[in-house]
Protein backbone atom coordinates (compact mmCIF):
# COMPACT_ATOMS: atom_id res chain seq x y z
CA UNK A 1 0.00 0.00 0.00
CA UNK A 2 2.81 2.40 0.88
CA UNK A 3 4.43 1.65 -2.48
CA UNK A 4 1.16 2.46 -4.29
CA UNK A 5 0.81 5.80 -2.49
CA UNK A 6 4.42 6.73 -3.29
CA UNK A 7 3.97 5.75 -6.94
CA UNK A 8 0.82 7.85 -7.18
CA UNK A 9 2.55 10.85 -5.63
CA UNK A 10 5.55 10.47 -7.89
CA UNK A 11 3.30 10.35 -10.96
CA UNK A 12 1.44 13.46 -9.78
CA UNK A 13 4.70 15.31 -9.10
CA UNK A 14 6.09 14.28 -12.49
CA UNK A 15 2.90 15.39 -14.25
CA UNK A 16 2.91 18.73 -12.41
CA UNK A 17 6.58 19.31 -13.26
CA UNK A 18 5.94 18.49 -16.91
CA UNK A 19 3.00 20.93 -16.98
CA UNK A 20 5.14 23.71 -15.46
CA UNK A 21 7.94 23.10 -17.97
CA UNK A 22 5.48 23.11 -20.87
CA UNK A 23 3.94 26.36 -19.62
CA UNK A 24 7.35 28.01 -19.29
CA UNK A 25 8.36 26.92 -22.79
CA UNK A 26 5.08 28.25 -24.18
CA UNK A 27 5.47 31.61 -22.46
CA UNK A 28 9.07 31.92 -23.60
CA UNK A 29 8.03 31.28 -27.21
CA UNK A 30 5.23 33.85 -27.03
CA UNK A 31 7.35 36.71 -25.78
CA UNK A 32 10.30 36.31 -28.13
CA UNK A 33 8.82 38.18 -31.13
CA UNK A 34 7.52 40.99 -28.94
CA UNK A 35 10.87 41.29 -27.18
CA UNK A 36 12.79 41.18 -30.45
CA UNK A 37 10.86 44.00 -32.15
CA UNK A 38 10.05 46.11 -29.09
CA UNK A 39 11.82 49.44 -29.06
CA UNK A 40 11.81 53.02 -30.27
CA UNK A 41 11.81 53.62 -34.03
CA UNK A 42 12.39 56.90 -35.87
CA UNK A 43 10.62 57.44 -39.18
CA UNK A 44 12.57 58.38 -42.30
CA UNK A 45 10.48 61.55 -42.66
CA UNK A 46 12.20 62.80 -39.50
CA UNK A 47 8.90 63.85 -37.98
CA UNK A 48 7.49 60.52 -36.78
CA UNK A 49 8.36 58.16 -33.95
CA UNK A 50 6.96 54.73 -33.18
CA UNK A 51 7.37 53.04 -29.80
CA UNK A 52 6.60 49.32 -29.76
CA UNK A 53 6.44 47.93 -26.22
CA UNK A 54 6.93 44.25 -25.43
CA UNK A 55 3.48 44.15 -23.79
CA UNK A 56 1.81 44.77 -27.17
CA UNK A 57 1.11 48.47 -26.70
CA UNK A 58 2.39 51.11 -29.09
CA UNK A 59 2.70 54.88 -29.22
CA UNK A 60 2.79 56.82 -32.49
CA UNK A 61 3.95 60.43 -32.60
CA UNK A 62 3.80 62.73 -35.61
CA UNK A 63 5.56 66.07 -35.24
CA UNK A 64 4.77 69.29 -37.06
CA UNK A 65 8.03 71.28 -37.08
CA UNK A 66 7.90 74.84 -38.23
CA UNK A 67 4.25 75.23 -37.24
CA UNK A 68 2.39 76.20 -34.09
CA UNK A 69 0.56 72.89 -34.19
CA UNK A 70 1.38 70.50 -31.36
CA UNK A 71 2.56 66.97 -32.06
CA UNK A 72 -0.07 64.33 -32.76
CA UNK A 73 0.31 61.48 -30.27
CA UNK A 74 -1.73 58.29 -30.10
CA UNK A 75 -1.56 55.03 -28.21
CA UNK A 76 -2.62 51.77 -29.76
CA UNK A 77 -1.63 48.11 -29.95
CA UNK A 78 0.65 46.08 -32.20
CA UNK A 79 1.28 42.45 -32.97
CA UNK A 80 3.67 40.29 -34.95
CA UNK A 81 2.13 37.36 -36.77
CA UNK A 82 3.58 35.25 -39.58
CA UNK A 83 6.45 37.68 -40.17
CA UNK A 84 4.29 40.81 -40.36
CA UNK A 85 4.05 43.57 -37.73
CA UNK A 86 0.69 45.32 -37.61
CA UNK A 87 0.22 48.60 -35.75
CA UNK A 88 -3.51 49.02 -35.22
CA UNK A 89 -5.48 52.11 -36.22
CA UNK A 90 -5.55 54.88 -33.64
CA UNK A 91 -6.47 58.51 -33.00
CA UNK A 92 -3.83 59.77 -35.45
CA UNK A 93 -4.03 57.05 -38.11
CA UNK A 94 -7.48 55.77 -39.00
CA UNK A 95 -6.04 52.60 -40.56
CA UNK A 96 -3.57 49.84 -39.71
CA UNK A 97 0.02 50.09 -40.87
CA UNK A 98 1.99 46.93 -41.63
CA UNK A 99 5.63 45.93 -42.08
CA UNK A 100 7.15 42.65 -43.18
CA UNK A 101 9.95 41.81 -40.77
CA UNK A 102 13.50 41.00 -41.71
CA UNK A 103 15.22 39.36 -38.72
CA UNK A 104 18.59 40.68 -39.94
CA UNK A 105 17.52 44.34 -40.10
CA UNK A 106 16.93 47.08 -37.56
CA UNK A 107 14.56 48.88 -39.94
CA UNK A 108 10.91 48.28 -40.81
CA UNK A 109 9.15 49.53 -43.95
CA UNK A 110 5.61 50.41 -42.87
CA UNK A 111 2.93 50.46 -45.54
CA UNK A 112 -0.84 50.88 -45.64
CA UNK A 113 -2.09 50.03 -49.15
CA UNK A 114 -5.27 51.82 -50.20
CA UNK A 115 -4.81 54.71 -47.75
CA UNK A 116 -3.20 58.14 -47.75
CA UNK A 117 -0.17 56.75 -45.88
CA UNK A 118 3.22 57.36 -47.53
CA UNK A 119 5.44 54.28 -47.15
CA UNK A 120 8.01 55.06 -44.48
CA UNK A 121 11.10 53.31 -43.16
CA UNK A 122 11.39 53.19 -39.37
CA UNK A 123 14.85 52.56 -37.93
CA UNK A 124 15.24 51.16 -34.44
CA UNK A 125 16.97 53.57 -32.06
CA UNK A 126 16.58 51.81 -28.72
CA UNK A 127 15.04 48.80 -27.05
CA UNK A 128 12.09 49.47 -24.74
Amino acid sequence: MLTTVRSSRLRLIAAAAAAVILLLLTLTGCSSAADKYAGTYKGSSGDTTLLLSSDGTAAYTQGHPGTYRSDDVATTTWEEKDGVITVKENDVLDYDIIAKVDPNSTSLLFQAPGTSWNDEIYTKLATS
